[in-house]
């Protein structure tokens, strides 16, 4: 999987904890948007960079605004 690259459009629960785990075991660039400024998987050692977006059910459009952002 060299060179792959998945942006995470959440980071703070478990199960995206546990995702970018697998993801980065398998060598895997794991990026990860998230409105909050601590999530879980980010302290992770397998996510490369996070991302800030407004959060997605107070402002579903600069959410959709930030995602896209990043992915550029």
């Amino acid at each position: 999987m060299h060179g792959k690259r998945v942006l995470l459009s959440e980071g703070s629960s478990l199960t995206a904890r546990e995702t970018l785990t697998v993801l980065g075991r398998r060598g895997v660039q794991v990026e990860i948007v998230s409105a909050s400024s601590a999530p879980i998987a980010r302290f992770s050692r397998w996510c490369r960079r996070l991302h800030h977006a407004p959060a997605p059910a107070t402002d579903p459009i600069g959410y959709l605004a930030g995602v896209d952002a990043s992915m550029r």
